[in-house]
């Protein structure tokens, strides 16, 4: 059986990294905040892989998100996956020499298909997440792209058949409505799309406490369980959820090292 993966992700907003809650978005700090309160070691053995989007709405400056992105790189020793603004396939190499091991599509899953073919031929598959972003609080859970500032005409069952027929490595599914909550993931969704499916499925959105990593694991059967909470699981929290869902039964991978507590202030 493949082990389970926990997934930190990182949301950049021109220069600065954002708390979510239903993709209205809230300054958190800089890059400086970042390495006083997340040490880069303890990060590096309390998940398996990191996410850094660029959630910037009004301009995705893809040159300056590289430059924070290479800046995680160096610190970050762990497998970094990173998207936004992504709309060429130079704009992709530029993430990929910033040190991104994947990269992370949303819009251009739906409205540049052929460039997808391409990204898909020249980097694989495997090297290509491809985020959905739906509301389970309107009818037929509809998909949204552009940051969740434009809604389709597609539901989130649609818009997954649309995305297998042309390929993708993983599914990252993102609930809106649950996003920043910290009341749990969109569990229905997640185990209908898990059944249906043989892309491997990211939860993501709603994820607050370490139980629930525990349950989108054994409820919905999804490859990783992804969280963007910044401030629950700062410090020794990520270290803490980590030992928490190995110790329920679910299949995580194990280092067996010393973790270095976390700087606080």
């Amino acid at each position: 059986m493949l082990k389970k993966r926990l997934i930190f992700v990182l949301l950049y907003d021109n220069g600065k990294f954002m708390q979510s809650r239903n993709f209205k978005l809230q300054t958190v700090g800089n890059m400086e905040w970042l390495k006083a309160n997340y040490d880069y070691d303890s990060i590096a053995y309390a998940i398996d892989e990191l996410v850094v989007l660029n959630v910037s709405k009004d301009n995705k400056n893809v040159a300056d998100f590289c430059k924070c992105l290479r800046e995680i790189s160096k610190q970050y020793f762990m497998p970094i996956a990173a998207g936004g603004g992504i709309k060429s396939i130079e704009d992709a190499k530029k993430i990929f020499s910033a040190g991104a091991d994947k990269i992370v599509l949303n819009t251009t899953y739906f409205n540049n298909t052929r460039l997808i073919k391409e990204l898909i031929k020249v980097y694989g598959r495997q090297s290509i997440i491809a985020s959905i972003d739906y509301n389970r609080n309107e009818d037929n859970s509809p998909v949204y792209i552009k940051s969740g500032q434009c809604r389709l005409a597609m539901s989130l069952e649609e818009a997954i058949t649309h995305v297998e027929d042309i390929g993708a490595g993983e599914l990252l599914l993102t609930s809106i409505y649950d996003d920043g909550t910290g009341e749990g993931y969109d569990y229905e969704n997640l185990i209908n799309v898990s059944k249906r499916v043989s892309t491997p499925v990211i939860a993501n959105g709603g994820c607050g406490q370490f139980i629930q990593f525990v349950k989108v694991f054994q409820e919905c059967k999804v490859s990783a369980a992804a969280t963007s909470d910044l401030f629950n699981f700062m410090c020794d929290g990520l270290q803490e959820a980590r030992e928490f869902v190995r110790n329920n039964e679910v299949k995580l991978a194990k280092w067996d090292v010393d973790y270095f507590k976390c700087k606080k202030g």
